[in-house]
């Protein structure tokens, strides 16, 4: 167990270091227990939420709690007019409710021009914006925003490409909460 952390803290640092995280430092060695995946409004919210929960649900040290089970909660207790009107709002009540320390909120966007350009390519563009926060003060505890372009992807495949990079980011920063002192 001992050797798993300390293997946990040298991939944190390494990827510290080539990372583009924004993490709010007071939150090193607070030592969450679980953490809430906020449903995401887009498109591509199904293949969002699976990569998210693929990512993170393997943690030993933390529970996941995935969108899915977010939006039955919701249902269940009769927050669909209250989520449809404020879903931070929402999801920290229902966050509060299970007793975890953090939320994830994710964006996906992306833009497939309408027309094509006279070369025929056309330039499709994507960006994800992850945040951690905490749940109980809605303090932003870390960030990650992806953006790229391609000619020759579908937005299908930038999102993922940049999903995973926001992705490692954030399991950077959890990393940072569950193992800093």
């Amino acid at each position: 167990m001992h050797l798993k952390t300390i293997y946990l803290a040298i991939f944190c640092l390494i990827l510290s270091g080539c990372s583009q995280i924004s993490f709010n430092e007071r939150y090193k060695g607070a030592k969450w227990k679980t953490i809430v995946i906020a449903p995401i409004d887009s498109e591509y919210a199904p293949q969002a939420e699976r990569s998210l929960e693929h990512a993170l649900a393997v943690s030993s040290q933390i529970n996941i709690v995935p969108a899915a089970q977010v939006n039955r909660m919701i249902k269940a207790q009769g927050l669909a007019q209250d989520y449809k009107n404020s879903p931070v709002e929402t999801v920290i009540t229902i966050a509060n409710t299970l007793g975890a320390e953090g939320i994830i909120f994710t964006e996906v966007s992306y833009h497939s021009p309408k027309t094509r350009r006279a070369s025929g390519f056309e330039n499709n563009s994507a960006h994800v914006f992850v945040r951690l926060m905490d749940s109980q003060n809605q303090a932003i505890v870390a960030t990650s925003h992806q953006a790229d372009s391609s000619i020759f992807q579908q937005p299908a495949a930038i999102i993922e490409k940049n999903l995973n990079y926001s992705i490692a980011e954030i399991q950077a920063a959890i990393a940072f909460i569950q193992v800093h002192p």
